[in-house]
């Protein structure tokens, strides 16, 4: 469709080189230049009312983290998510419209200079780029998304470690490949198993999810007891 090709075509831009093979994807989504902590933005030390100073994130964490959210929330990627009982389902991923203002987690080339990352990564049953999707559809049981905050790890699975897909979305996702998304839900870790169609969008989306996941945990470590700021994007 033509929302899948701009969404993969905005997916390939952002790549930092290529990873055709399973191995390098594997290499990539775990020790990329881009998800690595600049050492020099580690070491916050405190102001003189002992309030940690904002950690800096790095030049190419910001882009990665820009750019994922736009191509979500403007394209969405489409992925077979594979339900609790364990069946395909073709959902498209975004962002939610509600976003948080970070407060401790800063531009590394303007300390003044505010971030704002989505409340959460959700998962719909149809995409429309002009329409706004809220947190809200998220229910109690976790279903239709997760919050950033709850998001823990996020890797590539080998072709050999995948689990099989029906006849009827082979053809689109013959050379698909897994990327499974760990997250906390009620107190409990759960696994979801996505696949992406081809690797460039499971590097996409294995890097941004990770830049994620370091930011907040950034401004979890950071906050003590400072609370978010909430606005729409």
């Amino acid at each position: 469709s033509g929302t899948t090709d701009s969404g993969t075509s905005a997916v390939r831009s952002v790549r930092s080189g290529p990873s055709t093979e399973e191995g390098s994807l594997q290499e990539s989504s775990e020790e990329s230049p881009t998800l690595r902590e600049d050492s020099n933005t580690e070491k916050n030390e405190a102001h003189d009312d002992n309030v940690a100073a904002p950690s800096a994130l790095s030049t190419t964490q910001r882009r990665v983290l820009e750019k994922f959210c736009a191509t979500l929330k403007s394209h969405g990627v489409e992925v077979l998510k594979q339900n609790r009982d364990t069946k395909w389902q073709i959902r498209f991923i975004t962002i939610s419209s509600e976003t948080r203002e970070l407060q401790h987690v800063r531009n590394g080339e303007n300390l003044a200079a505010m971030i704002k990352c989505p409340l959460a990564v959700l998962w719909l049953k149809s995409f429309k780029s002009e329409k706004n999707y809220s947190v809200g559809s998220i229910d109690r049981q976790g279903r239709g998304g997760v919050h950033l905050s709850q998001l823990l790890k996020v890797s590539a699975a080998g072709r050999s470690d995948q689990p099989s897909i029906p006849k009827k979305f082979q053809s689109k996702y013959n050379d698909s490949v897994a990327v499974l998304v760990e997250y906390l839900l009620q107190g409990s870790v759960r696994t979801m198993t996505l696949r992406c169609k081809t690797t460039d969008e499971a590097h996409f989306l294995c890097a941004g999810l990770r830049v994620c996941i370091d930011v907040m945990r950034r401004e979890t470590n950071l906050a003590g007891q400072s609370g978010p700021g909430l606005c729409e994007a």
